[in-house]
C-alpha cells in the first residue's frame, strides 16, 4: 500500500489522476475558516460593523479559501466591510500598487 499524500492536509481536492479526495478525519481548510469566522462573529463586541482584511494567494488554493471565507462572512457577519488583496505566491515580496506591504 502506498502512502497517501493528502492525509496530512486539509485540501478539498485530490491530485488529479493520481490520488482521490480521501481525508476521513481532518477538517478541510474551508471548514476551518468557517469556524474561525463564526467564532470571530460571536466574539465581536465593538460598536459598529467589523472590518475584515484578507491577504489571498492568487492561485486555486487561495481562491478556494476566499470563496469559503466570503460565504462564511455573508452568513455570520453580513454587515462586515471586507477588503481583499491578491498576491502572487511565487513573488519575492508582497507588494501593492501603492508600494511595499511586507
Amino acid at each position: 500500500m502506498r502512502p497517501h499524500p493528502l492525509v496530512l492536509s486539509g485540501t478539498t481536492e485530490g491530485i488529479a489522476g493520481v490520488q482521490p479526495f480521501t481525508i476521513p478525519w481532518q477538517l478541510t481548510f474551508a471548514t476551518e475558516i468557517e469556524l474561525a469566522i463564526k467564532h470571530s462573529a460571536e466574539s465581536w463586541n465593538e460598536p459598529g460593523a467589523p472590518r475584515v482584511a484578507a491577504l489571498v494567494m492568487d492561485n486555486d488554493f487561495g481562491q478556494g479559501l476566499l470563496t469559503a471565507a466570503t460565504a462564511a462572512i455573508e452568513q455570520f457577519i453580513p454587515d462586515a466591510e471586507v477588503v481583499t488583496v491578491l498576491h502572487d505566491p511565487a513573488a519575492y515580496a508582497l507588494t501593492t500598487e501603492n508600494g511595499f506591504v511586507a
